[in-house]
């Protein structure tokens, strides 16, 4: 059974450069877009992402992110490889309002 999962995704300052920071779910995309505009204001931060995937998650089968809302400048998002952490990766969403 497919299921959509809506993220915000900020990206914070590291030494190195810009680093993908931790992934909060959220029930709808209106929250995920809400819940990054907060995100990328919140000091440290570059810029955050609002995205959808729809996928099955007994088998991790999911489709490419769907990106909702950019927030800020970040700079990552203009890029053409993925910037979404893939299912299983070490970057897991928490649940959001």
């Amino acid at each position: 059974m497919d299921v959509t999962y809506h993220v915000a995704l900020p990206f914070v300052m590291a030494d190195d450069g810009v680093a993908a920071g931790e992934a909060v779910e959220c029930l709808r995309a209106n929250a995920a877009v809400m819940r990054a505009e907060a995100l990328s204001r919140k000091t440290g931060c570059a810029g955050a992402v609002a995205f959808s995937r729809t996928g099955d998650p007994s088998s991790g089968d999911f489709s490419d992110a769907r990106l909702i809302r950019r927030c800020r400048t970040c700079t990552l998002c203009d890029r053409h490889e993925p910037i979404i952490p893939r299912p299983g990766s070490r970057h897991r969403p928490t649940r959001a309002g």
